[in-house]
């Protein structure tokens, strides 16, 4: 660019998405003659702050390339050194049309006189080559920075599955099974069997709002916290208490929400004790009867309160009644023809399927979702947890 050109100097600033600020990668200036160029190092302060000088303007303008006399201040205080005369300024940019990324900012700085030409300003040509080579320069550095968050995103994948539960807990008087299956690389859903004091367990199905990398590294963070709580903690209710208030400042700063399920299960008790926070209905299949029944939220949604007061439900269970939590991308599934899997289909399947066993339930469940899906509209993760109410150990029920 610099010798096609024939200007004094070109330099390449990156911009970073999480701050206001460009960092200077690279600097090339012309030699004696001006038929070489060389890269230079640096030798002025790396970064580049907000201000509203012709690299901020660039960046955030329509796209195209500006170009200004040195005189006005157009550089800022940074960079007026580097500039005598004119200046260019071009953002680099990556993606479609309708959704560009700007990855930095390419300025090319003096014009020189040639062999072939006397001009002494800037003007059309050199405004033609810069935009191609930003083009260029674009592409090269856009696919680059695709591909790196591509293998971020399978690493930040990996370590989720691995902390999701392998196999399902062992506890007396119930059978239980769950399954999460994200839309994309990475997602918000969780699901969690957690040991509590004197024996008891606590099930979980959470829904963070989003589902990508940000809404994955939330429930991390989440998984951590709830590992901890409910260790120590009297009951799932205190645990959901604590973990609003933990999570409160994080999920405010970046707008982010939780929706969360919990039954607390007592070993050989046909007793449970059902805490939703904003979350979806829970379904319980009554074996007695062959119907559904529905627990909706009585709490609020995580994130919304620092201190809350979340309110458990008991529920007494008979010899095979089943309880199914899930996240809304079961309900919400849409076909080919825009229609949503819906509550009602979730409950029939559900009395259909509540004779198997927790594992065959949940099958079902995951398979008539998937049968019914249009493959080009999933958007949402997918979590479910089963658990079904059997016979204690030496009670003879």
């Amino acid at each position: 660019l610099v010798v096609a050109a024939s200007v004094e100097r070109a330099v390449y600033l990156r911009l970073h998405d999480s701050v206001d600020r460009f960092d200077v990668i690279s600097q090339v200036v012309a030699e004696e003659g001006g038929w070489n160029s060389v890269a230079e190092a640096w030798d002025g302060e790396p970064i580049v702050g907000e201000d509203d000088g012709i690299v901020w303007r660039a960046a955030t303008g329509g796209g195209k390339p500006l170009l200004e006399p040195v005189g006005s201040g157009c550089l800022g205080a940074g960079l007026q050194e580097l500039a005598s005369s004119e200046v260019v300024a071009m953002p680099v940019r990556y993606g479609s049309i309708a959704k560009q990324t700007t990855l930095g900012v390419l300025l090319v700085m003096d014009k020189r006189a040639n062999a072939y030409s006397s001009a002494e300003r800037l003007g059309s040509h050199e405004t033609k080559m810069i935009t191609g080579i930003a083009s260029m320069l674009g592409a090269v550095l856009g696919t680059r920075k695709v591909a790196e968050l591509g293998q971020e995103l399978k690493t930040a994948n990996k370590i989720q599955q691995q902390i999701l539960p392998d196999h399902p807990p062992e506890i007396d008087g119930f059978d239980v099974d769950g399954r999460c299956v994200n839309s994309g690389a990475v997602g918000g859903d969780y699901f969690d069997y957690l040991s509590m004091p004197d024996g008891r367990s606590m099930v979980i199905v959470a829904d963070v709002s989003g589902h990508n990398l940000a809404s994955g590294m939330i429930m991390v963070g989440a998984r951590a916290s709830l590992h901890a709580l409910a260790a120590q903690k009297s009951g799932v209710a205190e645990v959901f208490d604590d973990l609003a208030r933990v999570l409160h400042p994080d999920l405010m700063r970046t707008e982010r929400f939780i929706t969360a399920a919990s039954v607390e299960l007592t070993p050989g008790s046909s007793r449970a004790l059902l805490v939703n926070a904003g979350h979806n209905d829970t379904l319980i299949y009554r074996a007695a009867t062959g119907e559904v029944e529905r627990f909706p939220s009585s709490n609020t949604i995580i994130g919304f309160l620092q201190d809350q007061d979340h309110e458990s439900c008991e529920i007494d269970l008979g010899i095979d009644d089943v309880i199914l939590i899930y996240t809304d991308g079961v309900t919400e599934a849409v076909n080919a023809q825009q229609e949503m899997f819906g509550e009602e289909r979730l409950m029939e399947l559900l009395r259909r399927s509540a004779g198997g066993n927790a594992r065959q339930i949940l099958s079902s469940v995951f398979d008539e979702v998937g049968d019914f899906s249009d493959p080009m509209s999933l958007s949402d993760d997918i979590t479910a947890v089963v658990l079904k109410k059997t016979s204690c150990r030496g009670d003879g029920r």
